[in-house]
């Protein structure tokens, strides 16, 4: 009788491996559909509102869990640099980490830091779409004063004020940006050092002297342009790199300053 040679692999055909991997198949989508009854039984009965809250409820349990040396049992941790640049998202982490490690008043500032980063940049994307792209429409100074005008930005014959003038721009710069709503500010009458001034006085005095009752008046100083010629979205638009900047160094310079 032929044998085969010792110590030499052969193959073995297996006739129920087919039958047996059937099988399985069939076994795992018993168990997913087992899991999906199941889930389906927790919540049955249960109003959608219901559902939420009690998620809500256990999201709240983990957050305030603590071990026995009272450090946060499912500590969510302080955002990287990168996410702490991040309007909103950076300074909303921080607090909730804050409020969770057991330091409320950090907290509380970071969650009014979030706040204050909505607001301003609300403001700013309103001023900025303020009258839409105008896409393929004149973008000039003459055609958006008229467009201002008629959506009643600026009243008639009211100065409307570059925050940034035209020659400050590069020349690559496009006109719909240096004359867009957020670069405009609507010169109004002002009462300066107790003096009166008319909205187009005012606007002279932006650029230069100005005769004023009868009076000739310097140029404004950086702070009284600050004041008088920007307005809340220019304000969040200066104060953001300043923000940005404090918030890299403070990340850098104070790395270990939660633990305990």
């Amino acid at each position: 009788m032929a044998s085969m040679p010792r110590g030499e692999p052969r193959s073995v055909p297996d006739p129920d491996r087919a039958a047996y991997e059937a099988m399985v198949h069939r076994q795992k989508r018993i168990n997913q559909q087992q899991e999906l009854g199941r889930a389906a039984r927790d919540h049955s009965g249960q109003r959608p509102a219901e559902v939420a809250l009690g998620a809500v409820r256990n999201g709240y349990k983990r957050f305030v869990a603590k071990d026995a040396s009272g450090n946060p049992l499912y500590p969510i941790g302080h955002p990287g640099l990168a996410e702490s640049v991040v309007p909103i998202v950076g300074a909303g982490h921080e607090a909730l980490a804050d409020f969770q490690e057991g330091h409320p008043i950090l907290g509380a500032a970071n969650l009014g830091l979030a706040g204050v980063e909505a607001t301003g940049l609300g403001t700013v994307a309103s001023d900025v779409t303020k009258v839409g792209l105008r896409l393929g429409r004149s973008q000039t100074w003459d055609a958006l004063r008229k467009v201002y005008g008629k959506e009643g930005l600026l009243e008639k014959f009211q100065h409307g004020h570059h925050i940034v003038h035209r020659e400050d721009f590069p020349s690559w710069v496009p006109d719909r940006v240096v004359n867009n709503w957020l670069n405009i500010k609507p010169m109004a009458n002002e009462t300066v050092k107790g003096v009166e001034h008319t909205g187009p006085q005012v606007h002279r005095r932006m650029h230069g002297p100005a005769k004023v009752n009868g009076q000739m008046l310097p140029e404004f100083s950086f702070l009284q342009k600050a004041k008088y010629g920007t307005k809340p979205s220019t304000r969040v638009l200066i104060a953001a790199p300043i923000e940005t900047a404090g918030r890299v160094g403070f990340h850098a310079a104070t790395p270990d300053r939660r633990k305990k």
